[in-house]
């Protein structure tokens, strides 16, 4: 019964089933339903159960549902709505109507869909996202971490020119980036340099002495 509340339910990846009760939270034979697995090294907070009484299962989806319908008289015809996306089959000397009711469901927020599109996964390093979407970062931004609804801006000092940043770079020498979510730092104007990378505004650069020149 929990494996097909699960898999009615579209958010659902995983579920954890009690036998028995624990005199405190919970009756037996209990399940929690989750939109979120575990993994194989119960990284989700998973811990190992000496009672043997709690178990935990991770269910797999290919988007479709299959219904069988029956009639002992025979069916003749039949009617769908507008706007669903069901397959049938009909045999009318026996019956039955087989019904395959095509259907998708979005992964939360913070995931996105694996290649086989069964189930879902945390955005990826330099990626993040809501509504089961992980775009990449844009420049300027960067993603450290996997599971985030947005990408993080630079911090002053730091820049990042390209896509997908998983960390930005210190400004280099003979520049600076004074703004959050710098995609290029800004070079000293000319006749004026600093020596320390990561600079964070222009008063880093100062003037060259006599007879000397930047470039």
């Amino acid at each position: 019964e929990c494996q097909s509340l699960c898999c009615e339910n579209p958010w659902c990846t995983s579920f954890d089933y009690a036998e028995k009760a624990d005199g405190k939270t919970h009756g037996p034979k209990t399940c929690w339903l989750s939109s979120a697995s575990e993994g194989l090294n119960g990284g989700g907070g998973l811990e190992w159960d000496p009672t043997n009484n709690y178990h935990y299962y991770e269910v797999t989806k290919r988007g479709s549902r299959f219904m069988t319908l029956t009639e002992k008289k025979g069916i003749l015809s039949l009617a769908l709505a507008g706007g669903t996306s069901m397959l049938l089959s009909r045999d009318v000397e026996e019956g039955a109507v087989d019904v395959w009711k095509l259907s998708t469901s979005v992964c939360p927020d913070r995931q996105m869909a694996k290649g086989d599109g069964a189930l879902c996964k945390l955005c990826p390093l330099g990626r993040a996202g809501t509504g089961g979407l992980c775009p990449v970062c844009r420049p300027g931004t960067y993603a450290a971490e996997e599971g985030l609804d947005a990408c993080t801006p630079c911090p002053l000092g730091t820049q990042m020119p390209g896509l997908g940043g998983v960390a930005c770079s210190a400004c280099p020498t003979g520049s600076y980036a004074a703004e959050l979510g710098t995609v290029s730092c800004t070079p000293c104007r000319p006749g004026y340099f600093n020596k320390d990378s990561g600079s964070q505004s222009s008063t880093s650069c100062v003037a060259c002495g006599p007879r000397t020149f930047s470039t």
